[in-house]
């Protein structure tokens, strides 16, 4: 009986070995790999996120310098049309006329303007904040160095007249140091004393690229979507795969011993009517089994002997 059991435990270890254990090693490695899909999927869509929102940024950056280099660009050409017009007008005299003031001070993006200056001697001529008008740039209050330091290196390149442009420290009344970007263009023609006009526009650069910042938020709800929908079909596969190898693990384990049983209860019949032959027992019949199979001819092959057997016995 003890080797009969040792049997079916054999069988059953057999079997599950065979088909529950693969199965548990392919679901562990299930596991690993939809970790790595996700770890993966998050790494790409935030690269992707992070491209999109560069690329961008950086398109409507030279977005932003093109409309402030034709902003001044543009004043500039209304004020040669002006100066043209005007020829006898001096820069001093430009510096208090109001209409000169109305088109040489323009509008730039959403906070920034346009201001005019004579090239050579880097003296303010027109300016949204009139009482800046005939002041000299370095006698504005508050432009000193070390903060505005990139600021001057942009205006002394003004002062050799050529056309010029770049970025510079600002600062905020709360401390805080920004960036603007300026352009400077020249008119063509001069004042009457000979003085060249050049035209200044400036302003926030990141006024141009506010609407990456929304493209951002809206990449991040994607992206927040996206992986919740990775993680949530990731979760769904390892439930099922776990649902799947418990049924399959209890089908086997059941099917195990249903078949396992099939062989054993025959052979411990069989081992059960041996003993009792072999106690001299001999009308013990042996059971009968139509398996068609090794043991059906063993039960038939150990009746026969016990019926020579017990023949042999009733001749002595």
């Amino acid at each position: 009986m003890h080797m009969l059991k040792g049997l079916l435990l054999k069988i059953l270890i057999l079997v599950l070995s065979l088909s529950v254990i693969p199965l548990l090693l392919f679901t562990l490695i299930s596991f690993v790999y939809l970790g790595n899909i996700e770890n993966t999927s998050r790494v790409k869509i935030n690269d992707l996120g992070t491209f999109a929102v560069k690329q961008s940024t950086d398109s409507l950056t030279e977005l932003g310098q093109e409309i402030i280099k034709e902003q001044a660009v543009a004043t500039a050409k209304m004020v040669d049309l002006y100066m043209a017009a005007h020829p006898n007008k001096t820069a001093a005299e430009l510096a208090k006329d109001e209409a000169f003031g109305r088109l040489s001070v323009q509008r730039v993006g959403e906070t920034g303007y346009t201001v005019t200056v004579e090239g050579e001697t880097l003296r303010l001529i027109r300016h949204q904040n009139e009482a800046l008008n005939g002041v000299l740039f370095s006698e504005v209050p508050g432009l000193k160095a070390p903060t505005f330091d990139t600021f001057w290196k942009i205006l002394e390149k003004t002062k050799e007249l050529k056309e010029t442009s770049g970025y510079y420290n600002w600062l905020e009344k709360d401390g805080r140091i920004t960036q603007k970007y300026l352009h400077t263009a020249f008119a063509s023609s001069t004042t009457a004393d000979g003085r060249h006009i050049g035209v200044a526009a400036t302003t926030y650069i990141n006024e141009f690229t506010q609407p990456v910042s929304l493209l951002q938020n809206v990449l991040d709800e994607k992206n927040k979507s996206i992986i919740a929908a990775i993680v949530s079909t990731k979760t769904m596969i390892i439930w099922i795969s776990l649902l799947t190898s418990t049924i399959l693990f209890v089908v086997v384990v059941l099917l195990s011993v249903f078949f396992s049983k099939k062989i054993t209860d025959p052979l411990r019949e069989l081992t059960e009517a041996g003993e009792q032959i072999a106690k001299g027992k001999l009308d013990t019949a042996l059971p009968q089994f139509k398996t068609g199979d090794e043991i059906e001819i063993l039960a038939r092959a150990l009746e026969a002997m016990r019926v020579e057997l017990a023949s042999e016995g009733v001749r002595l």
